[in-house]
């Protein structure tokens, strides 16, 4: 593209656009000063090709001069936003901090308060249990249980009926289990389920039933077992009731067969059939 001369001074543009640059005169101090950005070797040709006559040395000079001026500036401009910047991120990352510190420190105070309101709950039922065990059994709560452990499906399916429908069996029922035994979940629904069912009852039960078995979840038996359970074990959960009394029917067999073997043993040593 061909130069444009104009009082201001010579302007010229490349097609391909990836440069311009703006050569302007300064009359008075009879000195050509070059913009920024300016291509040296260019506008002396442009200059030549227009007939103006200055020193090479001079364009490069000014154009040195002026990118020196501009420079620092730059520098300056860009050193104080990148100051900006990190100040700026230091107070967002401060107050985020103290943000997530808050709800920290919220947080631990409701979760105090809840472990402290547990803490008395527990302390309550356990009091509420003793106290339970401590009571006596009377002639008329004895009267009120069959003989136990039941020994046949057809005895437990009886009793469990009546447990539905008479509450002070059920009441009776719950005062028997307080005072079963066992350190723990697993060693109280053990004695419990021994105490009431016998391994013989056992056998004809499974825990998710069959088409010739029940289930024993579906026995009000089951419900009261596991209310005590959890009223002494704070810790039980439904699974671990639930895997106790599975494992217990499952192995009714190998506990009737474990006991006619030491029956048997204790015959052949007294040395009678």
């Amino acid at each position: 593209m061909e130069a444009i001369v104009n009082s201001n001074g010579i302007k010229k543009e490349y097609e391909n656009g990836h440069c311009e640059h703006i050569v302007s005169e300064q009359w008075e101090s009879n000195q050509i000063k070059l913009e920024p950005n300016v291509c040296v070797e260019e506008a002396i040709d442009q200059l030549t090709a227009n007939n103006i006559d200055i020193e090479p040395t001079r364009i490069a000079q000014d154009a040195a001069m002026e990118m020196d001026t501009v420079a620092p500036h730059e520098v300056q401009r860009s050193q104080a936003l990148s100051k900006a910047a990190g100040v700026a991120t230091n107070i967002t990352a401060g107050q985020a901090f103290n943000q997530i510190l808050s709800e920290i420190r919220t947080m631990n105070d409701v979760y105090q308060s809840m472990f402290h309101t547990l803490t008395e709950e527990i302390i309550s039922l356990r009091n509420e249990v003793s106290q339970l065990r401590a009571l006596p059994i009377t002639e008329s709560e004895s009267n009120l249980l069959p003989a136990l452990p039941l020994p046949t499906l057809a005895k437990f399916q009886e009793f469990d009926q009546k447990l539905l429908v008479e509450n002070d069996l059920r009441v009776n029922l719950k005062n028997f289990l307080l005072r079963v035994g066992g350190s723990d979940l697993s060693a109280f629904t053990r004695l419990a389920l021994r105490r009431i069912l016998s391994d013989e009852a056992s056998t004809n039960i499974t825990w998710c039933g069959t088409n010739d078995k029940p289930s024993f979840q579906s026995f009000a038996t089951f419900n009261v077992i596991k209310e005590i359970g959890f009223l002494r074990f704070s810790y039980a959960t439904d699974i671990d009731v639930h895997k106790i009394c599975q494992q217990h029917f499952l192995h009714a067999k190998d506990r009737i067969n474990k006991k006619l073997k030491t029956k048997t043993k204790k015959v052949n040593v007294n040395g009678t059939i």
